[in-house]
């Protein structure tokens, strides 16, 4: 997903990764829902990724990707943020699956992360 929002150059491809994010997130959801271990540290991980690059899409006025010719310098930053951010999230997720941490453990992180702007 990353690659593809890299790759925005107009308002219409704009939408498209957003609603790609949208459809993303409902499914992980309904994974969750019907998963017996409703604490799955990878699809919190997943979720939150998929809400932390919407919520930066979101605030990308089209108008401004035509003028730039792509992603304007300002939401450039703030995805990179969110790829750092990813990258902790990974790790936790990482431990969790080897077992070096509790699952439970966390999940409860990557949600103080998804709360951190």
């Amino acid at each position: 997903m990353s690659k593809a929002v890299k790759r925005i150059g107009s308002g219409k491809e704009l939408q498209k990764v957003k609603e790609t994010l949208q459809f993303h997130k409902q499914v992980l959801n309904e994974i969750r829902r019907k998963t017996l271990d409703k604490v799955n540290a990878t699809i919190s991980y997943a979720i939150s990724n998929a809400d932390r690059m919407k919520t930066v899409l979101d605030n990308i006025e089209p108008s401004k990707i035509r003028r730039e010719g792509g992603i304007p310098d300002q939401a450039a930053e703030e995805l990179k943020k969110v790829r750092q951010r990813t990258q902790k999230m990974k790790s936790l997720v990482k431990q969790a699956e080897k077992g070096e941490i509790p699952d439970r453990q966390a999940v409860q992180t990557v949600q103080q992360y998804s709360k951190k702007k």
